[in-house]
């Protein structure tokens, strides 16, 4: 018989908060953007020149734009680093939002593993933002 890690009613409902807050804070972001896309543009197209001609800034901004993606791989990776130490999905002391079956031996290091691989590839799109941005300005430059 499988070991049931038992819910944590508070870790679930700091989710939904941290669920809802997100979402609320993405929906102000699309009405702001939506709001002001127009005038975004307008400024883009009459400073494309000085824009193209400074691309550090430019570069900087996605690597901020980026940042989330970097805590996400560090956050992913460490929680692997931590099934992997105690042979164990989901570690001892980790919260769940739902009763889960808890994975041992092979099994949970395997699982550890993908979840590495995922931080990877979280951490390489990250990489990948600020150059995607340097080349579409040197395509604007000509």
């Amino acid at each position: 018989m499988t070991e049931i890690q038992p819910a944590d009613p508070r870790a679930r409902r700091r989710a939904l908060i941290l669920y809802f807050v997100c979402v609320f804070v993405g929906l102000l972001l699309i009405a702001a953007f939506s709001m002001y896309e127009q005038a975004l543009l307008d400024w883009l197209e009459r400073n494309v020149e000085s824009i193209v001609t400074y691309r550090l800034p430019v570069v900087l901004a996605a690597l901020l734009l980026a940042a989330p993606l970097f805590l996400m791989s560090g956050h992913l990776w460490r929680y692997a680093n931590r099934c992997i130490d105690a042979g164990r999905m989901p570690p001892p002391g980790c919260a769940v939002v739902r009763p889960t079956p808890v994975r041992t031996g092979a099994a949970a290091v395997r699982n550890a593993r993908f979840l590495q691989g995922l931080a990877l590839l979280v951490a390489l799109s990250g990489l990948a933002l600020p150059v995607l941005f340097w080349r579409i300005l040197s395509m604007f430059a000509g």
